[in-house]
C-alpha cells in the first residue's frame, strides 16, 4: 500500500480568518496550550515569528502580532469536507491533525489519483496542499514536509534513507529530551548520522530503542494508515408531514429513533459512544446537540433518556423555543471501537512499528525496574505474583438424608430459627444459608410452609420445614 500525507500548514490560519474577517492581512499567530505558538502566518513569518516561540518572544520581532487560542474543534470542523474528499479516493482515511492528514491508495494510477486528490484539497481549502508519497507514514510526513509546494514528492520504494538523511533528530516527536541529548554527545545531529554508527554501540546507549532508531533512519516503519474517517455511525431519520407543537408527539418521534438506531447497533452486535439528536424546523433551520457518553450503550431506553437530556438543552425556557415546529427528527450515533482494539489504544502506548514483541516485553521489564527503584520495591506488582496456590478445605453436604421428625424450634421476631432441638439436644443454627417456599397436596388440601437451610457451628447442614405452628426437620447432611 502506498501512503500520501497531505500537508496544508496555513490551514488553521485560513480557518481563523474565515471566522474572524478581521485578522485578514494582519501578522497573526495561534498559541497551542502547551504555551507555544503553533501555527503562524505569512506576515509573521516575514517578520521574523517562528513556530515554537513563546508569544513574548514573537512580539520581539513582531509587536503587532494578534495571538489567539488554538480552536482545535473549530478547524477540524472546517477541515471534515477535505477528508470527505479524500475517503472518495481512498478507503483507508486518517485525519492527524486539521492541517495533517494521511491516506493509503492501492491499485492502478495511485500516483496520478493522490495527485489529483491533492488538486481538489487546493480548490477547496485555498491554501496551499503539500504532499509526499511513500511507502511508509513516517517517510510520506517527511516528504510532504519538504515539499516546496510546486510538486509533490513521490519516494519510491528503496530510496527513503537518501531522502531523511539531513532531518534533524530535534523534529522527531518519537524521542524525548534525555534521548535527544544522547544523540547530541554521539555527535548525532540527523538521522543519516545514526546510520554511521555501529549498531552495538546504538543498542548500548538506548538499548531496546535501538531497533526504533535505525528503522527510522531508514525510513521503514509498520505503522499502518488505520480507516478513522468517515466515522462509523448509525443514523434513523423520521420525516414529519407538519410541524410538531406537543411534548408528547415529539417524545414519540425521538423514541422510535432510539429504538431504530438501538435495533441496528444490536444486529451488529456494537455499541455506541456519542449521541447527536437534530431537529429540522419548518423554517429550514437545524438545532443539533451531541453528548459523549460515559459508557457505550446500545440499549433504547438508554439512548432516549440521552436524546431527551439532549432536547432539554435545545431549549431556554419552558416549552419549545424552536423558531417553528420541528418538522424533521433524526438521532445518529458514532459506534465505539470493538472492545479488543479499544483495550489496546487505552493500555498499549506501543505503537507497532516502535516494537517487536520480546522488544515491548523489554521495555515493560524497563519500566517496572525505573518506578520500583524510584518508589520503592513494592510499588509495582504482576498480576502473576497475586496467583498463589494455597491449600484450603472444601466441605459438600449433600443432603441425601431424608427425614421427617418433628423438633422443637426457638426463632427470632422474624421467624427465623435461632436453635432447634432433637433427641433432647439443642444445637445452635451458625447461619441460614438459604430459604424458600413450598407448597404441596396433603390430606385433600394444599399445605404451604417455609423451608430453611441452616448451619450449626460444627460445619453440619440441615433443612428445617415449617408448616403453620409446626416444624419439622426434612434432611440432614451424611
Amino acid at each position: 500500500m502506498w501512503i500520501a500525507c497531505y500537508y496544508l500548514p496555513d490551514f488553521a490560519i485560513a480557518s481563523e480568518r474565515i471566522l474572524h474577517p478581521n485578522f485578514e492581512n494582519v501578522p497573526l499567530a495561534l498559541l497551542g496550550e502547551d504555551g507555544l505558538l503553533q501555527a503562524v502566518s505569512l506576515e509573521a513569518t516575514r517578520a521574523g515569528v517562528r513556530l515554537g516561540q513563546t508569544p513574548s518572544a514573537a512580539r520581539v520581532f513582531c509587536p503587532d502580532l494578534v495571538v489567539v487560542p488554538y480552536n482545535l474543534s473549530a478547524y477540524r470542523q472546517k477541515a471534515e469536507p477535505l477528508w470527505d474528499r479524500i475517503a472518495c479516493d481512498s478507503s483507508c482515511v486518517e485525519p492527524i491533525s486539521p492541517e495533517v492528514c494521511l491516506a493509503g491508495f492501492v491499485g492502478a494510477g495511485v500516483r496520478e489519483r493522490a495527485i489529483g486528490v491533492a488538486e481538489d484539497l487546493h480548490s477547496i481549502a485555498d491554501v496551499a496542499v503539500h504532499m509526499g508519497m511513500s511507502r511508509s507514514r513516517f517517510t510520506a510526513h517527511i516528504a510532504a514536509q519538504h515539499d516546496p509546494g510546486g510538486a509533490p514528492v513521490i519516494v519510491p520504494e528503496g530510496t527513503e534513507a537518501s531522502l531523511i538523511a539531513r532531518v534533524p533528530v530535534d523534529q522527531l516527536s518519537h524521542l524525548n529530551r534525555q534521548e535527544r541529548e544522547r544523540l547530541q554527545r554521539l555527535g548525532i545531529r540527523f538521522l543519516g548520522d545514526i546510520l554511521t554508527i555501529p549498531e552495538e554501540e546504538t543498542r548500548r546507549v538506548f538499548r531496546e530503542r535501538s531497533a526504533l532508531l535505525r528503522r527510522l533512519a531508514l525510513g521503514q516503519d509498520r505503522d499502518p494508515v488505520r480507516a478513522l474517517w468517515p466515522p462509523d455511525s448509525e443514523e434513523h431519520v423520521l420525516n414529519l408531514d407538519f410541524g410538531v407543537t406537543e411534548e408528547g408527539l415529539l417524545q414519540e418521534a425521538i423514541r422510535q429513533c432510539a429504538t431504530g438506531v438501538a435495533e441496528k447497533l444490536q444486529h451488529r452486535g456494537r455499541r455506541s459512544r456519542s449521541v447527536t439528536l437534530a431537529l429540522r424546523s419548518e423554517a429550514g433551520r437545524a438545532h443539533v446537540r451531541t453528548e459523549i457518553l460515559n459508557a457505550p450503550e446500545d440499549d433504547a431506553a438508554a439512548l432516549m433518556r440521552v436524546a431527551l437530556r439532549l432536547l432539554s438543552r435545545m431549549r431556554s425556557g419552558p416549552g419549545l423555543t424552536f423558531d417553528a415546529p420541528p418538522t424533521s427528527v433524526a438521532l445518529r450515533v458514532l459506534v465505539a471501537e470493538p472492545a479488543e482494539s479499544v483495550q489496546r489504544l487505552l493500555f498499549d502506548e506501543n505503537r507497532p512499528s516502535e516494537v517487536l514483541p520480546h522488544e515491548r516485553q523489554i521495555r515493560l521489564n524497563g519500566a517496572i525496574e525505573h518506578v520500583r527503584e524510584r518508589f520503592g520495591r513494592k510499588s509495582v506488582g504482576q498480576a502473576t505474583a497475586l496467583r498463589r496456590r494455597e491449600p484450603f478445605q472444601l466441605w459438600t453436604y449433600p443432603l441425601t438424608r431424608r427425614l421427617n421428625e418433628t423438633i422443637q424450634v426457638l426463632t427470632n421476631s422474624l421467624g427465623v430459627p435461632l436453635r432447634y432441638q432433637r433427641h433432647g439436644r439443642w444445637w445452635d443454627v451458625a447461619q441460614v444459608q438459604n430459604r424458600w417456599s413450598e407448597a404441596g397436596w396433603k390430606y385433600g388440601h394444599l399445605e404451604q410452609g417455609m423451608v430453611f437451610r441452616v448451619e450449626t457451628p460444627s460445619l453440619g447442614l440441615a433443612e428445617i420445614r415449617r408448616c403453620g405452628n409446626e416444624w419439622r426437620l426434612t434432611a440432614v447432611a451424611d
